[in-house]
């Protein structure tokens, strides 16, 4: 069954894609998943070639690696839909035109970035589906209250939502259920495997594997470990990937 190395965010660090590749290439994973949040950091807004080079990475590793899955992260969205004004720390503006042709090369080349994907009972968004937008995109489609959403169904609600809801901070791209104030979507049946929020080790917590270990601090220094994990989707499992030095 399927062990699913899972790259989080990237944020220009296209190097994470070579590390990514040896982990595959020795057997260690059967397919990768990423997060989302492969553009934009601190202070890069200008280094132009960093954006050509973390697209042109990712095309060689969806050529080399045609199952890779993709997801959606806000940093990417804003590069979507620049003209919607929705614009993260670090977007770069002198990029947009050129991001629109970047884009277009990666779709070509089969990288479709979903809001949320689900392999068996494990799924997978750049920051969490929680009960309360579940909630609310029923509302929105008059689905009955008291009916309970399959994962069929919430694949289709996150996967077709609207943009001003993808960018309320409960969304699957924005939301942050770490602090526990935000109630995931039934955590006693689905695994749920994130980015977006940066933290010093992968966690495991109330069904929730949190990993995005490769963001920094404004002024560079790593917040995190460096560390992938590879995802048995079957039997709801993961473990840190031992890398050869």
């Amino acid at each position: 069954m399927p062990k699913i190395l899972v790259i989080p965010d990237i944020h220009l660090k296209y190097e994470m894609f070579d590390r990514a590749e040896k982990i595959l290439e020795d057997g260690k994973a059967d397919f990768a998943i990423q997060l989302g949040d492969m553009f934009d950091d601190w202070d890069m807004q200008f280094a132009t070639a960093y954006y050509q080079r973390t697209a042109e990475r990712a095309i060689e590793f969806q050529k080399k690696f045609p199952k890779t899955l993709w997801c959606m992260g806000n940093h990417d969205l804003g590069y979507y839909k620049p003209e919607y004004g929705r614009r993260e720390t670090g977007h770069s503006k002198i990029m947009e035109q050129e991001m629109e042709k970047l884009l277009q090369e990666m779709r070509g080349s089969g990288i479709h970035q979903k809001i949320v994907h689900a392999v068996n009972t494990v799924v997978f968004s750049h920051a969490g589906i929680t009960e309360s937008w579940i909630d609310r995109q029923k509302r929105l489609i008059t689905y009955p209250a008291d009916g309970w959403v399959g994962v069929g169904d919430m694949l289709r609600l996150a996967n077709n939502a609207a943009l001003d809801e993808l960018w309320l901070e409960n969304s699957p791209i924005w939301a942050r259920p770490q602090n526990e104030q935000l109630k995931l979507w039934w955590p006693e049946r689905y695994m749920q495997v994130v980015g977006h929020t940066p933290v010093k080790g992968i966690t495991f917590d109330n069904n929730l594997l949190s990993t995005d270990v490769f963001s920094t601090y404004s002024y560079g220094a790593p917040i995190g470990d460096c560390r992938f994990a590879v995802v048995d989707t079957e039997k709801q499992e993961w473990s840190c990937i031992d890398e050869d030095v």
